[in-house]
């Protein structure tokens, strides 16, 4: 029989059970589902907690006619029953809630579950090098949904890194996305320096340029100053393009990208075509892949292959998966 388990997280006004108390308390099932979320009234004694409330954001005013922990003790003894606790660093909150606990069938602490799944070990401690709960749920690639160090946000968390490490789905699901994720960073990558080399690419056509027109036109003795010997480089650059070569700089440069250039548009064979025909989505246009060009007389643009579309699909098959209804 599945050992049902639940969640729990709470948020207090310092360390020491002993000086300090709750002001938070989540407890969620292991579905997901809050079964307990409820800020806490603290003992009159409590009126500030400035180091705490840097941390997780409960100011005094927020928890003003809140439930005390002696009235919720009912609801947290029900909600632990006969269930297994996972806690991230489960000593600290156990010593606040003491024998409300009692009812439970185990108390289990995830964060040290999690440090010897890592496991990094650490000679000073002799012991497995322990880890936050948010460097945790970045491993799992958990996506917060509330304030980290709120109560039910780090319940969320928890449940999310005990998962990974006792679902064998969740652990398929989180490294899918994981490897997605990857892909996504490598193609950054590669666009990055593709980049890169049309931009040296187009900088050493400048310089040619300009080194031709210094050279003709701007520093012959024996002539007067060219017209071009007013204008700023990139736009001298620009007229003496159009001059030769019937076309921007920007076409030239499109040219140069490419082995195969059409230049009228009835040549194009049906199935290149422009980044217009596929899904306007940013991110999808830009993974595409150019392998030849259109440069008219006064615009032009890269061409895509129709099989680009699947290989995108097969590629990132969780970003286009569409939405089951």
């Amino acid at each position: 029989m599945t050992r049902s388990r639940v969640y729990l997280d709470t948020e207090s006004t310092g360390l020491s059970p002993a000086s300090d108390a709750l002001l938070e308390i989540a407890i969620i099932s292991d579905t997901g589902v809050p079964l307990l979320n409820t800020l806490i009234c603290p003992p009159d004694t409590f009126k500030a907690w400035p180091a705490a409330q840097a941390v997780h954001g409960i100011t005094p005013a927020m928890i003003r006619g809140k439930p005390t922990l002696d009235k919720l003790a009912s609801r947290i003894r029900a909600a632990v029953e006969d269930q297994d606790v996972i806690i991230y660093n489960a000593s600290f909150d156990a010593s606040f809630l003491g024998d409300l606990l009692a009812g439970a069938r185990s108390v289990q602490c995830c964060m040290l579950a999690w440090a010897r799944h890592v496991g990094e070990w650490s000679g000073w401690h002799g012991d497995w090098r322990l880890h936050r709960l948010d460097q945790a749920a970045a491993a799992v690639c958990f996506d917060w949904s509330g304030d980290k160090h709120r109560a039910l946000a780090d319940a969320r968390a928890c449940r999310a890194v005990w998962q990974y490490m006792n679902d064998e789905s969740e652990r398929r699901r989180v490294d899918m996305v994981r490897r997605d994720r990857q892909l996504i960073r490598e193609a950054g990558h590669l666009r990055s320096a593709e980049q890169r080399e049309q931009e040296q690419r187009h900088q050493e056509r400048q310089q040619r340029t300009d080194r031709f027109i210094r050279h003709w036109w701007l520093r012959c003795p024996d002539l007067q100053a060219h017209w071009s010997a007013t204008l700023p480089v990139r736009e001298a650059t620009e007229q003496f393009a159009q001059v030769f070569f019937g076309k921007s700089m920007s076409l030239l440069t499109l040219e140069d990208r490419f082995t195969t250039v059409y230049t009228c548009s009835r040549d194009i064979p049906a199935d290149l075509h422009p980044a217009s025909w596929f899904p306007a989505d940013t991110w999808f246009r830009n993974e595409l892949r150019a392998c030849a060009a259109y440069v008219g007389r006064r615009q032009g643009w890269p061409l895509y292959h129709a099989s680009e579309a699947e290989r995108l699909r097969a590629l990132y098959p969780l970003r286009l998966a569409t939405p089951a209804t």
